[in-house]
């Protein structure tokens, strides 16, 4: 009974995670905003810290914070590169709507979840390609290909160095 109940809650942590990471990479794909962006990582991050923090063994956390990281950074780059690449395809094939979501954006990240080689594909294309493009009515401000590695790569690495902080034995 009591490996029913941690297989169960265990299972439901992962669960709870990949659902957290496909919501958090679709809300800042579609987002413009930074500091809505911003807030919603910090969100991540606690709930990602405070479910690492229930395990009680050091080698219990520092697995799962492994675990995790991992999970999320395929699940969050996945989706956004997907995202990014979808709405790519529709600018270039020179669409005249442009929707909240791209077309064919749900089976490419469908495709993307399920599949290592795809996804390694639309992450590499992303990461080589995309660049953060701000507009502020008629200022813009763009970031650059290295700031915006850099801000991803944070994203990601951000998760274990956040949720390794303090621990108490």
């Amino acid at each position: 009974m009591n490996f029913t109940k941690q297989f169960t809650g265990r299972s439901l942590r992962i669960l709870f995670f990949v659902v957290i990471g496909i919501s958090y990479a679709i809300l800042t794909s579609v987002n413009p905003l930074p500091i809505s962006n911003i807030l919603l990582w910090l969100l991540v991050l606690w709930l990602f810290r405070s479910t690492i923090h229930e395990a009680n063994k050091l080698t219990c956390k520092i697995v799962l914070i492994i675990f995790f990281t991992l999970l999320l950074g395929y699940i969050i780059t996945g989706v956004k590169s997907a995202f990014y690449i979808a709405e790519f395809n529709q600018v270039r094939l020179g669409s005249d709507e442009m929707d909240l979501f791209p077309n064919n954006w749900s089976s490419d990240t469908i495709s993307v979840l399920l599949s290592y080689t795809t996804w390694y594909k639309k992450v590499s294309f992303a990461f080589n390609q995309e660049y953060f493009h701000y507009s502020f009515g008629t200022a813009s401000m763009s970031l650059g290909i290295i700031f915006t590695k850099t801000i991803k790569i944070i994203e990601i690495l951000g998760l274990a160095i956040f949720a390794g902080l303090r621990f108490k034995k």
